[in-house]
């Protein structure tokens, strides 16, 4: 069996992502549920997401919108402390600190990316970029960083002019990275449906996990809610991610879903 909260496990949150597993290990003791001791750190984050024994991870809206979901069962989406619907959330547009910035419209620097399979780091940024009528603006000069973190560093050390970062990811940012200092938010993506949790689990045992998640939610810690941002857990229905397929294929019909680029900012991180 296999369980993994990858989307969201800083280093300095890692003690509350444990703790959240721990709370959850009962909770789904409670509601006849097996699941592993321990999360997994994996390695390839694909194939944990296709593995016939995942018991619940959190993954990207993306993959989940353009190849998962056919393959796996959605529990739910987690509501964080953004200011944003529960179940939804959105990126933060950051420059360097002092960079003039005259709009997306007039945008035509240097712009790092955490991969070009992440919804609120390619995708989203991809789509704002778009002029009104829906087509590309031109070439841009996309670097990929390997995470959020690294395309904060890679904006505050000026060797990109624009980011966008997953507002739960700026917001831990904001408390554990002094990098943050040096950026500044210049404007935000249109809020889309959250990080899902996923399962191979069969669908006999879906309503007492999704129980077992709410329950475990509420149960957590104070301290570790804070930590991680996390307020609380939605069932939104599987049609609301057609939004994020949808704007992935408007990408595709404009030759702008993947750049073919290496990265070329060395970046050791997570999403």
């Amino acid at each position: 069996m296999q369980a993994a909260l990858p989307m969201y496990d800083w280093p300095e949150v890692r003690w509350a992502s444990e703790a959240l597993w721990a709370t959850l290990q009962v909770s789904f003791a409670k509601h006849g549920i097996e699941a592993p001791p321990k999360l997994c750190q994996p390695g390839d984050l694909m194939s944990l997401w296709q593995s016939f024994d995942l018991v619940l991870a959190q993954t990207c809206g993306l993959p989940y919108a353009t190849s998962l979901r056919s393959r796996v069962r959605l529990v739910g989406t987690p509501s964080y402390d953004i200011g944003c619907a529960p179940g939804f959330y959105y990126s933060v547009l950051i420059t360097p600190a002092g960079h003039a910035f005259d709009g997306l419209e007039r945008f035509f620097g240097r712009i790092a990316v955490n991969g070009t399979d992440s919804q609120s780091g390619f995708a989203a940024l991809q789509l704002a970029l778009l002029r009104p009528n829906g087509s590309p603006r031109g070439a841009l000069d996309i670097c990929q960083t390997g995470s959020h973190r690294a395309s904060i560093k890679a904006v505050a050390e000026g060797r990109a002019e624009l980011a966008a970062i997953d507002v739960v990811s700026f917001k831990l940012a904001l408390r554990h990275m002094p990098e943050t200092a040096a950026v500044t938010v210049v404007g935000c993506t249109s809020p889309t449906p959250g990080l899902p949790l996923i399962t191979a689990r069969p669908a006999v045992e879906l309503e007492p996990m999704r129980a077992a998640v709410r329950e475990a939610i509420v149960g957590l810690g104070n301290e570790c809610r804070k930590a991680l941002l996390i307020t609380g857990f939605e069932v939104i229905e599987d049609r609301a991610y057609d939004v994020v397929e949808a704007g992935w294929r408007l990408l595709e019909d404009r030759g702008l879903a993947y750049t073919g680029q290496s990265a070329d900012i060395a970046a050791v991180g997570l999403r």
